[in-house]
């Protein structure tokens, strides 16, 4: 399920907690609207490593790509 994936996510960043409602609309944003696979998500993670990895770090990162196609 995409909670069970976004936890994974969140634990790949380090946090090991339920995700909250706006990570839960980022992840279905990222997912839907975006059409980024759980795997090219997970995947982007890798970037997060130049700074602190948060949602909100990831998130740029997506929506880097996401922009450049």
């Amino acid at each position: 399920t995409s909670v069970s994936r976004l936890r994974r996510l969140l634990a790949r960043l380090g946090q090991r907690r339920a995700p909250s409602e706006d990570e839960r609309q980022m992840y279905k944003l990222w997912i839907d609207e975006w059409g980024f696979t759980p795997e090219a998500i997970q995947e982007a993670c890798r970037e997060t490593t130049k700074g602190t990895p948060t949602m909100a770090y990831l998130n740029g990162i997506l929506m880097r790509q996401h922009q450049l196609g």
